[in-house]
């Protein structure tokens, strides 16, 4: 059986001549040179009178006396315990720095491999904006060789003065972002003692929306395509989709008979993987049903597909749209990069808009192109001149007889020989137009006068202007 440790007294009793115990404890020792030219140690004694000749009230008294003294002893040895670990600590974390750390270079690739989830858009803009900053680091510390905890605060503020001359303020707010998650996610692994980034403020957001393209305009765009650009054009003109899903578009997600297309949007794949049944359109349907049953495989437009996925389709859509005079981008005034004011993604933005001024409800409209939100799709749509007029003109008049304002309508040379044929010498144009309209509204029966096709805010061209 182990012999269990009896922890020593501090201090010695000992029983004087007159029988009183008294309690002798070492204050302290002093280092003194010995006879042999090395050291020893000498003891300060001091004794203390316990008042009793009875041995286990000598020990009561011993081990009141001595609890302050032990208490002190105990923090001593803690303090020392607890330095020494520190200092240990402090040697650990020393040669963990001299060992190499996560570089720069391969941070992000750590990061992606741990996150199967994210999604591939969103890997090649990570990878896009960590090879800017890569450089960025080269350039400061040499070539592969700068490790993420070298990353100081002024490094980090150069790079962000260096964006917000050659970015937007959403695309910076993205850089910031990755920054950000990847010092909080890779701080172990990267033997991180600060974060960089941690006070950088984002900018704020001054977007400026891309513009519908007109009637005229698409029709011109589309006139001046053939093959496959035509084709991609069409696809995002008639179903509002995405430039990746236009390009990425299969055959087999392509259903003639049954007139529709099958799609899993691109972007909300992960969770919405269920694919959305998009109408296709008479022109669009003309444009499918001409490609032969043979080439029906793989992508619908492999050439646009291949051009994407390279990166080169939005410069080919920009000289498409430049070869038809309309200019896509605008000056910054801010000196930074150009504006976009037309591109692909107007398409997307005028498949909204058309869809709303025919009166489709905004969740049929955000079912077809795959926004998450009602307010998404909001976001899409351009108010046009035609919706504020009809906004306007549906309020009643609350103020009473009022002059009604004068319209204008056009009336075709076969309906005015017909009206005057029908006139009475006395009457005016005007006059018989309402007499003879009057007539037909009493009688309850058609007028055989053919359909007068009146048409506002339009020059005639054919006919006489009249006011109704």
């Amino acid at each position: 059986m182990a012999k269990k440790h009896k922890r020593s007294q501090i201090g010695t009793l000992e029983k004087r001549k007159n029988g009183i115990y008294y309690l002798r404890v070492v204050i302290k020792s002093i280092r003194i040179p010995d006879c042999k030219g090395g050291w020893k140690y000498k003891q300060i004694k001091k004794s203390w009178s316990t008042g009793t000749s009875d041995k286990e009230k000598a020990r009561e008294f011993q081990k009141n006396f001595v609890l302050p003294l032990q208490a002190e002893r105990d923090i001593e040895k803690i303090e020392g315990l607890e330095a020494r670990i520190r200092c240990i600590k402090k040697g650990v974390e020393e040669e963990e720095r001299k060992k190499p750390a996560l570089k720069v270079v391969d941070a992000l690739d750590y990061y992606l491999d741990r996150e199967p989830d994210i999604s591939e858009g969103t890997r090649r803009v990570y990878n896009d904006r960590w090879s800017r900053f890569v450089k960025f680091m080269d350039k400061k510390l040499g070539k592969g060789v700068a490790e993420l905890r070298e990353v100081t605060p002024n490094m980090a503020e150069d790079f962000l003065d260096e964006l917000k001359m050659t970015t937007h303020s959403a695309t910076y707010n993205g850089y910031l972002m990755l920054f950000k998650l990847l010092w909080k996610k890779l701080y172990k692994k990267a033997k991180l003692t600060c974060n960089p980034w941690k006070d950088c403020e984002n900018r704020k957001v001054v977007s400026t929306p891309r513009r519908n393209l007109t009637t005229e305009e698409l029709k011109k765009v589309l006139s001046s395509l053939e093959g496959e650009w035509k084709m991609l054009f069409s696809i995002g003109l008639y179903t509002g989709m995405r430039l990746v899903d236009c390009s990425h578009l299969e055959w087999s997600a392509v259903n003639l008979t049954a007139n529709e297309l099958s799609v899993v949007m691109q972007k909300t794949k992960n969770h919405h993987p269920v694919p959305i049944p998009i109408p296709i359109h008479k022109d669009l349907f003309s444009l499918l049903s001409a490609v032969p049953q043979e080439k029906r495989t793989g992508y619908v437009v492999p050439e646009c597909a291949h051009a994407y996925d390279c990166g080169s389709a939005n410069y080919h859509i920009k000289r498409i749209f430049a070869k038809c005079g309309i200019e896509t981008n605008k000056p910054d005034e801010r000196g930074g990069r150009k504006i976009c004011l037309v591109g692909f993604h107007s398409l997307r933005s005028g498949f909204v808009t058309m869809a709303a001024e025919a009166g489709i409800p905004f969740p049929v409209i955000q079912a077809i192109v795959g926004h998450g939100s009602t307010r998404m799709t909001e976001h899409y749509y351009r108010a046009t001149k035609k919706n504020l007029v009809q906004c306007v003109e549906v309020i009643p008049s609350l103020i009473g007889d009022m002059v009604k304002p004068r319209a204008s309508i056009t009336l075709y040379a076969e309906v005015i020989d017909l009206i005057k044929s029908r006139m009475l010498k006395s009457e005016t144009m005007d006059e018989g137009i309402r007499r003879l309209i009057s007539l037909a509204d009493k009688a309850q029966v058609a007028c055989d006068l053919p359909t007068v096709q009146m048409k506002a805010d339009c020059e005639a061209t054919n006919g006489v202007d009249m006011a109704a």
